[in-house]
């Protein structure tokens, strides 16, 4: 009975890292932030430190406070010498104008939009990616629900967002890949990023990213939870 239960999750494991296409991984120190304004302590301060490169993807950019302090951080970061990119959802981040966009490709951020009309595909209002993923040094990581807006630092918003370092990490940069790959034009070159740096870290967590997007061929998350549910 104890080995054929054991069957049973072996049997479960593999399926979710079939559903993902990617593999769990163990070791990973996984920093749990409830909070905007931790949040955007924490994710500002790693900012500020990058010395090699700077991955950001967000569905929503206000035109705020927060919108506007990222923008000069990265404008920072781009003269210092670092490979900056940012993806933003073309719905989602609609506040934020051309002039925003066209500030950060002029100090030589790599800013793209995420929209609709790709590959000759027909406008929807529902392709949107809500993803929220910013890879730092190769090394630091961080996905949630938060956004980057002033709303969040209000008492009474509640969310959930990790800061991740781990052997998951090449996960979640294959996935921004991905997604870059989705928002960029024929000519321009993919990303290069390390994917060596995700040391284990004793007494860590294990780990599976399962990204789920509109491009993507099956519906990753539904297969997921409609397992979990069965």
């Amino acid at each position: 009975e104890t080995m054929n239960s054991h069957k049973v999750v072996i049997n479960d494991l593999c399926l979710y890292e079939k559903i993902s296409k990617f593999f769990f991984t163990k070791g990973n120190k996984i920093d749990i932030i409830n909070s905007g304004r931790e949040k955007y302590k924490k994710l500002f301060d790693d900012l500020e430190k990058a010395k090699q490169s700077i991955f950001i993807e967000y569905y929503i950019i206000r035109n705020d406070k927060i919108g506007n302090r990222l923008q000069d951080l990265l404008i920072k970061k781009a003269q210092e010498g670092l490979e900056v990119y940012l993806i933003c959802d073309y719905i989602g981040s609609f506040s934020i104008k051309k002039s925003y966009m066209n500030k950060l490709l002029g100090a030589g951020v790599k800013a793209r939009y995420f929209r609709t009309t790709k590959f000759g595909r027909r406008g929807q209002i529902n392709f949107r990616n809500h993803r929220k993923l910013v890879i730092i040094d190769s090394q630091i990581i961080y996905t949630g629900g938060m956004n980057l807006a002033e709303d969040y630092e209000k008492d009474s918003w509640r969310d959930t967002h990790l800061r991740i370092q781990g052997p998951m990490g090449p996960s979640l940069q294959f996935t921004y890949l991905l997604d870059y790959k989705w928002a960029k034009s024929k000519l321009d070159p993919l990303p290069k990023l390390d994917f060596s740096k995700h040391d284990e870290h004793g007494g860590g967590y294990e780990a599976l990213a399962v990204a789920s997007g509109p491009a993507d061929d099956k519906e990753t998350c539904l297969l997921y939870y409609l397992n979990l549910i069965n």
